[in-house]
């Protein structure tokens, strides 16, 4: 015959919820980059880190955790694997992660070059990743990457978006980041960012080159008058 007592203690262990499982630990890489982008870098991938804790999906670990809790060399190995999945599966294995995110930055002369990619340590895939084509502020970057980050980490696919250029000169040549696209009207299908476009034709006064941002799945119109040069 149960006491009271022993009976009361049994309902309020029946009636506990149940433990809540852990969350799966991410670490977060610093962006791969040349020495002058170094510190860019750090500040990438903590942006990641930042958006990450934001969810509520993961024990996050960004780049300053990572070397405070398992010193400099595993940081600059996770940070060195930038987005080669392999390597990052490996190396967030060893860190006792489930997923780890990580990338690389790179710079041209007007723009910033950045890719991220989100990895399950443990199947050693993909999940989803990203690529940005930004101006060079390291604000603007910063906010790319961030902006992207909650997509990345839902495993959404980056969609492309379209950008339409027209211009009221038929047959205008269309550069995008330098590159010949085409001539006007034409449609390209791009990665979400920013791009560097210039319309041209001859006998017509030159522009200079000027942005505008694809964003994923949606179209961009880029209207762009040309006028002819003055006779003398």
């Amino acid at each position: 015959m149960r006491t009271p007592l022993l009976a009361a203690a049994v309902a309020a262990v029946c009636a506990s919820p149940p433990a809540l499982a852990a969350e799966p630990l991410l670490v977060v890489a610093a962006l791969k980059a040349p020495p002058n982008l170094t510190f860019t870098g750090k500040n990438a991938g903590e942006a990641v880190a930042r958006e990450a804790r934001q969810t509520r999906r993961f024990d996050v670990m960004g780049p300053e955790e990572v070397e405070r809790t398992h010193g400099r060399s595993a940081a600059q190995k996770l940070q060195a694997c930038a987005d080669d999945v392999k390597c990052l599966a490996e190396v967030a294995r060893a860190l006792g992660a489930e997923r780890a995110v990580g990338g690389w930055l790179s710079q041209t002369e007007s723009t910033y070059k950045v890719g991220v990619v989100h990895v399950d340590a443990k199947k050693g895939e993909a999940i989803a990743s990203f690529t940005r084509e930004v101006p060079i502020a390291s604000r603007r970057l910063l906010a790319e990457v961030a902006g992207a980050t909650p997509a990345l980490l839902r495993g959404e696919k980056d969609a492309p978006g379209k950008l339409e250029v027209t211009c009221n000169v038929q047959g205008a040549e269309v550069a995008v980041g330098g590159e010949p696209r085409g001539k006007t009207p034409v449609t390209l299908e791009l990665r979400p960012g920013r791009y560097q476009v210039e319309v041209s034709k001859a006998g017509h006064i030159r522009q200079d080159p000027h942005w505008v941002e694809v964003k994923a799945g949606e179209a961009t119109r880029d209207e762009v008058k040309l006028y002819p040069v003055p006779k003398r």
